[in-house]
């Protein structure tokens, strides 16, 4: 094989490659009316990169919103909200089986550790996925055109 052929071979792998790691966790879902306006004037939120989560987003969601916004610091812990079409039992199903480690809790909805006490504090001290019924009125902040979203996935993690 010539030099430029293979050169071009590797370049072209390298370039592939960044930009599979950089790829969004989810993607932003259809602007409505406000959220047209609001990119108009101001940028939206960033969405994380995947490889920037310590947990998987459910195929098919979107990003909703990130809790602290911006860049948090290593170690900061970060609530990501994902929201999809789905219902929230094909939901929990999926995750059931992608969350290696984690429980379900159903009174507080939540995948843990096994070791979660159940207390709502205690969520901020581990890495975990709640699961929620909600409706397109409930979406926050209001930006979004999803008019059939049945269920709020919230990912709480850790900023590496």
């Amino acid at each position: 094989m010539n030099r430029t052929l293979r050169m071009g071979l590797i370049l072209g792998g390298l370039l592939v490659s960044a930009a599979v790691v950089a790829a969004p966790i989810a993607e932003r879902p259809p602007l409505n009316k406000v959220g047209k306006e609001v990119a108009r004037n101001s940028p939206l939120q960033k969405i994380p990169d995947a490889g920037a989560v310590s947990l998987p987003a459910y195929p098919g969601s979107f990003f909703e919103r990130l809790v602290p916004d911006g860049h948090p610091p290593k170690g900061a812990y970060v609530s990501l909200v994902l929201v999809s079409n789905d219902p929230p039992a094909k939901v929990r199903a999926w995750y059931a089986k992608h969350l290696k480690g984690m429980k379900w809790f159903k009174d507080m909805k939540v995948f843990a550790k096994p070791d979660f006490d159940g207390s709502f504090a205690s969520l901020f001290k581990m890495p975990h996925v709640s699961i929620h019924a909600t409706t397109p009125a409930k979406l926050n902040p209001g930006l979004y055109a999803l008019p059939n979203v049945k269920t709020e996935i919230m990912l709480g993690y850790f900023a590496k």
